[in-house]
């Protein structure tokens, strides 16, 4: 091909490529917002140190974690059937992990002043090929708020939602977390990994608190946001926080009401059959019964690490995955929720349910491992 044939049909595909991204981002505003408005909306003044989010962290097997201790909180996540934690001491510096697994990106949020904490898979159909990254940007709702880095639109951390910005609507695939400390993790998983950190990082002020879930006292940063006037719970109190996103309701269960465990329970939400899978204290993840065949018939098989049967004879572990004789991985589909404190649920979803009716279903041949 001719050397100014080649430019043209380069030319021609750039200009194609980025009506697509321009197209497929939604953008329609004209003109463009001004840049430094942009800037003032996703940065955290005068906190810069907290605001960096933690890229790639390295990993290290847990028998070699002398940097951990026994109590230390974790966020756990059993990823393409490898277990992985992200100590809470840790990622609370940062709020932010962007990791890679495999070359499959992965997305942790954290606060540690109400507790939330999630992880996501930060891609969209819309933008194939391309990995989202994250920051904090802003508190807003009495927690913190992340931007990405490709758009700068704005989302809820622990619910993946952008509800600003070039991606408004979009939501990311949500991966179970399990929170639980590092004695328990390593017993449960002790061949997985764990994120490695400077001791230095336990002396840094959101290092130094992050032994525990949530906080007694809310800062005044967070305070102004919040929705503080909805008594019907404890501001404080832990609560398993669930969005069902075509009903537009939302719905909370007291932690308390989730016992005994580790079991599974079976909340119905409107019409919806939640199972929730409590592992431990404070290690839930729930999934979403409706579009599958299992209705009914699960059951209880083991405690230490949990693990449940569905009637067709699959067995399935804390984060609903499970694989076939054909040793294909199936997932049960996640709900839209998590673990926080009441006043942070109440301040994005005020008009939510307080569910009480809870089921626990089977411990037929339950062996405590």
């Amino acid at each position: 091909m001719k050397p100014w044939a080649m430019l043209a049909l380069g030319t021609a595909i750039g200009i194609l490529v980025g009506a697509g991204v321009f197209l497929a981002l939604g953008k329609a505003s004209h003109p463009p917002p001004d840049w430094r408005e942009v800037a003032q909306a996703n940065t955290m003044p005068n906190r810069r140190g907290y605001t960096l989010p933690l890229n790639n962290p390295d990993m290290i097997p847990a028998e070699q974690a002398n940097h951990m201790n026994d109590e230390d909180v974790v966020i756990g996540l059993l990823f393409h059937g490898k277990a992985r934690a992200y100590p809470w001491w840790v990622t609370s510096n940062y709020h932010v992990v962007n990791d890679t697994v495999d070359e499959d990106p992965l997305l942790i949020t954290l606060c540690e002043v109400c507790g939330g904490a999630a992880a996501f898979r930060p891609t969209l159909p819309d933008l194939p090929g391309i990995s989202l990254s994250f920051q904090i940007c802003s508190v807003g709702r009495g927690t913190i708020e992340i931007a990405d880095h490709q758009t700068l639109s704005q989302w809820h951390p622990f619910l993946g939602s952008a509800f600003g910005g070039p991606l408004k609507g979009r939501s990311l695939e949500r991966y179970p977390v399990l929170i639980m400390t590092w004695g328990e993790w390593k017993h449960l998983y002790p061949g997985g990994l764990v994120a490695n950190g400077s001791l230095q990082l336990r002396e840094r002020p959101h290092g130094s608190a992050a032994g525990h879930i949530g906080d007694p006292d809310l800062p005044r940063l967070f305070e102004r946001t919040a929705n503080l006037k909805d008594d019907r719970m404890g501001l404080h109190e832990l609560v398993l926080g669930i969005l069902i996103p075509e009903t537009d309701k939302s719905y909370v269960v007291p932690v308390q009401d989730l016992v005994p465990f580790p079991n599974l329970f079976l909340v119905t939400l409107g019409k919806k059959p939640v199972l929730i899978v409590r592992q431990g204290e404070l290690a839930m993840t729930a999934f979403d019964l409706e579009p599958t065949v299992y209705r009914t018939g699960l059951s209880l098989l083991s405690k230490a690490p949990i693990r449940f049967r569905s009637p067709d004879g699959l067995m399935w572990d804390a984060v609903g995955v499970s694989r076939t004789p054909e040793d294909r991985e199936v997932r049960l589909p996640s709900v839209s929720g998590y673990l926080t404190e009441w006043y942070e649920w109440v301040s994005h979803s005020p008009q939510s349910e307080i569910v009480r009716s809870v089921r626990i279903l089977s411990e037929t041949g339950v062996r405590a491992e």
